[in-house]
């Protein structure tokens, strides 16, 4: 799979300003290449390794047998540029465009390494060639080939359990998420059918154990749907919008479809044939027969002696238990399957073989020829100039030392070579008289092999090209190093509030926030006085002063200078101010600013949540509570995090409405909980509560502050002595109990009994009382 895009070149001869450009960007889409996109893609085939080629002039094609074979620097992929050697432009360029800036603006083009040929020399047989396997679909072959039959190419499951699954996906197409579900669940798989059908006997409900009566179901599920959409006009909106609610659960259906059919016993439902065991080493596949299983197929015809004695001397051969599955075998079997189970795969992959975008080379594949996108017969080349670009050398003597990509391109080479000389003198062989010993034959299974493998290396390699450390997504479409952001190591602090973060004070000095001078708040206004006269040598103080005129000039006036200067400023621009003169002063971050704690990799929102800062000398780590060590994936084995101080109100609004960390109790990818009480808390609240544990008045005051400080310190309606209930133990002193405590902050926090007014958002919220508060005609989500 390459990254191509319809890029039009001979836009780059005119004004740019006169290229057609999208306004609105939906997505980004990758798809898979088949072999014919490739093959039109492609502008010439390479078959010179590197090494080979001339050293004076690398991008002269090698002659062979009267023949001409392009190197990996021919100038037909593009402008050939590099130190020692004279520029070359692009001949593709050149024999299609015409301009002054036709070839200096080429992007490079496309060439293509083929696979064996069959039959090479051959004038009317020689674009036969042999097929690998596509590295990105390896996986769903190998769940297809332990699905099917070894002998008539259909899945062994029967056809009501084939039949169920690609009813089911049809209602999920059409937004149906919950009749599709329910299908699955009244229509059991041949496994599980007896006791389904006996529970649905006695529920009274339609037994559906036929291909028929299970088509006539999902039609009256459908037409229903239809009927009701059409009543209330809202037929296109509402499947759209299930259409996308529903790719999670189709998805699960799926692969629930290709696990169950996989999972069927060996015994084929059509043919009564025993298939082979399918398993994959190494990314190569072998099939096993079972003596009594090879017998059985053997008494039905499905197999023949000398097919297995054949297989046996194979064995033998290369002193293996399992027979190699080859690719070309693979395909045959994959393309009779197509052909069979049409309607299935085309539910079960309905885009594959599909362009992600429009582009004049590519075109969708049917069902029928979806085998298609398994395999393919040639990898593409990239552009020359992408590869010089990426690290080509020349060397001290003039050789060229190529990149890691262009070499593994080069390894595939060299075993194309070798097994092409291999299907020569098997052509050539007659039965009179055999060129093949062997040891070649034996060489030939492992070149086959080594194939594959190097194939799937260069795939390996375009996608780190993209997911690398170094690749184009981190390097170029992720984050960078930004200001105003901080990195150490973390340390856990029971003591603070599960959303608070201690930053140490050379962090609070070094990072700073614009806070516009306001004259309505003398205390905030004499604050920031205090912090320009103080520098941005001293805490709390501030690096520099932003003055926005009316006239739209805007000046900035450093503070790291002398402080009887910083004195002068703080008394000028502070005038200024008040004569409307907006003044912005950088100040140090203090305590109760809000910034941005993440830790890398971002793998899932709660790696990136709102805090606030507590500044704290003393210590050099960043400190945070235990409860969020589960969002980060923290441990505390010197892990390193970062904090991004925001640099407008209208952010730090954000991170306390939405970003706050004791807002995110939630995963968004599944809805559970993920801030929790480690097992310290657990046994803290476990002997807290013992029945012999009492507690002092001065104990259980403290206690009840710890837990709810951050609330009272927010209100002025209720003070701590009016929470404390009356003791379990009144003689011979005031005791309380562990369970009481426990008791005093839940009531307060939920709002069970007393609770201030600032706190009574909503009165049907949570509550202790046994009672649910959720209507059940939310459940209500199919049509009756």
């Amino acid at each position: 799979m390459s990254l191509i895009t319809a890029f039009p070149f001979h836009a780059y001869v005119g004004d740019l300003r006169t290229r057609r450009v999208v306004q609105e960007k939906v997505a980004v889409s990758l798809s898979l290449l088949t072999p014919e996109d490739m093959a039109r893609m492609a502008f010439v085939e390479v078959r010179t390794r590197c090494g080979q080629e001339d050293k004076t002039a690398p991008w002269r094609p090698v002659v062979r047998n009267g023949e001409e074979h392009a190197t990996f620097y021919d100038t037909r992929m593009g402008n050939f540029d590099v130190r020692t050697f004279p520029p070359h432009s692009c001949q593709t360029c050149a024999a299609s465009l015409t301009g002054k800036y036709g070839n200096e603006r080429c992007q490079g083009h496309f060439g293509f390494i083929g696979m064996p040929r069959l039959h090479p020399g051959d004038a009317l047989r020689g674009e036969e060639r042999m097929s690998v396997m596509n590295p990105h679909l390896v996986e769903e072959a190998e769940q297809l080939l332990q699905a099917k039959c070894f002998f008539c190419h259909r899945f062994r499951a029967p056809s009501l359990d084939v039949e169920r699954y690609r009813q089911a996906l049809r209602l999920v197409d059409r937004g149906l998420i919950g009749e599709a579900l329910h299908l699955l669940d009244v229509v059991s798989n041949a496994r599980g059918y007896d006791t389904r059908h006996r529970r649905l006997h006695t529920a009274n409900e339609e037994v559906i154990n036929d291909v028929t009566l299970l088509q006539e179901h999902t039609e009256r599920i459908l037409s229903r749907h239809a009927h009701t959409s059409a009543a209330a006009g809202e037929a296109s909106t509402e499947t759209e919008h299930g259409r996308k609610g529903a790719i999670d659960v189709r998805n699960g259906i799926a692969r629930q479809a290709l696990r169950e059919l996989k999972e069927h016993v060996g015994v084929c439902s059509h043919c009564n044939g025993i298939s082979p065991r399918i398993t994959k080493r190494n990314g190569h596949f072998f099939f096993f027969f079972r003596k009594n299983s090879a017998s059985v197929n053997v008494a039905n015809a499905l197999l023949t002696q000398t097919q297995l004695q054949e297989w046996e001397e194979n064995n033998k051969l290369h002193k293996r238990t399992h027979t190699y599955f080859c690719n070309q075998d693979i395909r045959e079997h994959l393309k009779q399957l197509c052909q069979r189970e049409e309607l299935l795969l085309g539910m079960l992959f309905p885009h594959l073989g599909e362009p992600s975008v429009i582009t004049p080379h590519t075109t969708p594949l049917p069902a029928r020829d979806m085998y298609k996108a398994f395999f393919i017969d040639r990898i593409l080349v990239p552009p020359l100039p992408l590869r010089i670009s990426s690290g080509v050398q020349v060397q001290d003597g003039g050789a060229i030392s190529p990149d890691p990509q262009t070499r593994a391109l080069s390894s595939v080479l060299g075993f194309v070579e070798q097994i092409e000389c291999y299907q020569v003198l098997q052509n050539n062989s007659t039965p009179d008289r055999n060129l093949l010993s062997t040891a070649q034959e034996i060489a030939n299974e492992i070149n086959l092999r080594n194939l594959q493998v190097k194939v799937n290396e260069v795939y390996q390699e375009i996608m780190g090209t993209f997911a690398k450390k170094e690749g184009l997504f981190r390097m170029n479409m992720m984050g960078k190093r930004v200001n105003q952001a901080c990195r150490s190591v973390i340390s856990p602090d029971l003591m603070v509030e599960p959303n608070e973060v201690l930053l140490p004070r050379p962090f609070a000095r070094n990072l700073s926030f614009p806070e516009q001078v306001t004259f309505y708040a003398s205390a905030r206004m004499n604050l920031l006085k205090r912090c320009v006269i103080n520098g941005p040598r001293r805490y709390p103080g501030a690096t520099h002063l932003e003055i926005r005129q009316t006239n739209g000039e805007i000046r900035f006036i450093e503070l790291d200078v002398p402080e009887q200067t910083r004195r002068q400023h703080a008394a000028r621009y502070f005038a200024m101010a008040q004569s409307g003169v907006t003044l912005i002063v950088y100040r140090h971050i203090l305590d109760g600013d809000r910034v941005v704690f993440n830790r890398h990799p971002t793998l899932h929102k709660p790696s990136m949540m709102g805090y606030q800062v507590k500044v704290l000398s003393g210590h050099k780590t960043l400190r945070f509570h235990y409860v969020n060590g589960n969002s980060f994936n923290a441990d505390f084995d010197g892990d390193e995090m970062n904090i991004h101080v925001p640099q407008s109100l209208e952010a730090k609004v954000e991170l306390d409405v939405l970003m706050d960390a004791n807002l995110n109790y939630l995963v968004p990818t599944s809805g559970k909980p993920i801030r929790g009480l480690i097992q310290d808390h657990i046994a803290a609240g476990v002997l807290l509560t013992l029945r012999d544990k009492f507690l002092e008045h001065a104990t259980f005051v403290q206690l009840t502050y710890y837990g709810l400080a951050p609330y009272l310190r927010q209100q002025h309606e209720i003070t701590l002595s009016e929470l404390i209930p009356l003791p379990a133990i009144l003689w011979p002193r005031p005791l309380w109990t562990g369970k009481q405590l426990i008791s005093v902050v839940i009531r307060y926090v939920s709002g069970v009994g007393r609770r201030p007014d600032w706190m009574r958002i909503n009165s049907g919220g949570a509550s202790l009382r046994g009672v649910s508060l959720i209507h059940p005609g939310v459940y209500n989500h199919t049509n009756p």
